[in-house]
């Protein structure tokens, strides 16, 4: 039999390595629904801006009259209950998508996933718990990424939510 040492590598690779958790199991605050509410204002307002009135495509028109009736109805709303309410109803899609914006989630922390499977990762990279926090021991690990997420969105997430987490690809 043949041991090798050094360096084995296959077809398959490892992208995303982290202590995390997915982000179904976080629940989305009124903060993370408002800055939604704010971005997507901006995006719709920065769009018209673009606008180019030589595009005659029907498709291109009917975005355009979206994007107006969109910005006119957000206008209408004083409170950040009304925001709230109609960015949700906005939302045909998987609300946790927007999970994916580094604005809303803690430092040093990064979210991977497959869109195609409407599945996310937030957590904190193993290569940056190394780096950032050589003293940590791995009994910890479980405990801290919890915190730092309890901490962050305001809810009750302990080291029991808290998994391994390793996405990769395959290749072959």
């Amino acid at each position: 039999m043949k041991i090798r040492k050094g360096f084995v590598s296959n077809s398959s690779s490892s992208s995303f390595v982290c202590w995390g958790i997915s982000t179904k199991n976080i629940k989305l605050s009124d903060k993370i629904w408002l800055y939604s509410f704010q971005t997507d204002k901006l995006f719709f307002e920065e769009s018209l801006m673009k606008y180019n009135s030589e595009n005659k495509d029907s498709w291109y028109l009917r975005l355009i009259e979206d994007a107006k009736n969109w910005i006119n109805k957000a206008n209408e709303l004083n409170s950040d209950n009304e925001k709230i309410e109609f960015i949700k109803s906005y939302y045909t899609f998987d609300p946790y998508s927007l999970l994916v914006d580094k604005e809303l989630f803690p430092d040093n922390f990064e979210v991977e996933g497959n869109p195609e499977y409407d599945v996310f990762y937030l957590g904190l990279p193993v290569s940056k718990i190394e780096k950032l926090y050589p003293d940590l021991k791995i009994s910890e690990i479980r405990n801290f990424v919890a915190n730092q997420l309890k901490n962050y969105y305001d809810q009750d997430i302990t080291s029991a939510d808290i998994d391994f987490i390793n996405e990769y690809w395959y290749n072959g």
